[in-house]
This record gives C-alpha cells, structure tokens and sequence, in this order.
C-alpha cells in the first residue's frame, strides 16, 4: 500500500462525512509519512 492511496482515501472520507478533530493511526509507514501529516494539517487535524 502507497501513502498516495492513503491520502487519497482521506480526502474522500472527509469530503464524504467532514474532518475529524484529531486522527489516531496504527502509524504505519504510509500514515507517519510526509503526505499523510501534509494532508492532516492541511486540513487542520491533530495528530
């Protein structure tokens, strides 16, 4: 599984049922990365 994959799938839940306040992850490679906390705080979710 690619980190573009995970973002991906982000964007259509919050899209679909809107942002949470904080996102709590299993921190696996693809959602401790880059694009995935570049995504989180886009939107301004806590980690």
């Amino acid at each position: 599984m690619e980190a573009e994959f995970c973002v991906e799938v982000l964007q259509d839940a919050i899209a679909r049922y809107g942002k949470p306040e904080i996102m709590n992850s299993d921190q696996g490679s693809q959602v401790a990365g880059f694009e995935w906390t570049k995504a989180l705080s886009r939107d301004d979710v806590k980690l």
